[in-house]
């Protein structure tokens, strides 16, 4: 798939070119390539133990891969100081929406942030990352999730991952087909 003339011309926000990882003697991320954009939103689905939240500390410089390269914001790693490149990147799990402000770094990464609260909670949290996706200098949204509700209007892309591999990826409506959520979650074929 040859990017867009527009999509070449937008900035690189992060680039995992062939990325594996092994822990415990197991393959967590197997030759895992992604590129991200600005003004691009993702959601990253994939069964328990599929890597997503693997490749999440892999994007925030807390597991070093044993294979490929890493760059996050125009910083390659092992070319920058990750503590640093870290305080432009969150990390956002249920409990710390209460925490927010208006103080928004560079990526924001939400994995499974709904999981705990009730709807009336939920549907302030969709709003307020509604809210955060039409700022002029808001920040990559990446949510990490189980559950396709979750996955509102903003999330322009996504990556469906399987076994430590990326599955597939590509925009929203390309990603959230029937056939494909099916095979990505071996489910059977009458199911969606």
């Amino acid at each position: 798939m040859n990017p867009s003339k527009a999509e070449k011309k937008t900035r690189v926000i992060i680039a995992l070119h062939s990325v594996s990882m092994t822990r415990g003697g197991k393959k967590v991320l197997q030759d895992i390539s992604w590129t991200t954009r600005q003004g691009e939103h993702w959601f990253i689905m994939g069964n328990n133990g599929s890597g997503k939240t693997t490749m999440m500390e892999v994007i925030m410089g807390y597991l070093w891969p044993q294979r490929g390269s890493v760059s996050v914001l125009g910083n390659r790693f092992g070319e920058v100081y990750l503590q640093e490149l870290r305080r432009r990147i969150g990390y956002v799990s249920p409990w710390i929406f209460k925490h927010l402000g208006d103080h928004v770094p560079d990526i924001m990464i939400l994995d499974e942030p709904f999981s705990l609260l009730d709807i009336g909670s939920r549907i302030s949290m969709h709003r307020y990352i509604e809210k955060l996706c039409r700022k002029e200098k808001g920040p990559q949204l990446l949510l990490v999730t189980h559950h396709l509700n979750d996955i509102i209007s903003p999330f322009s892309h996504g990556l469906l991952m399987k076994e430590g591999r990326i599955f597939y990826q590509g925009r929203r409506d390309e990603v959230l087909q029937g056939q494909r959520l099916t095979e990505a979650f071996d489910l059977p074929d009458d199911i969606l």
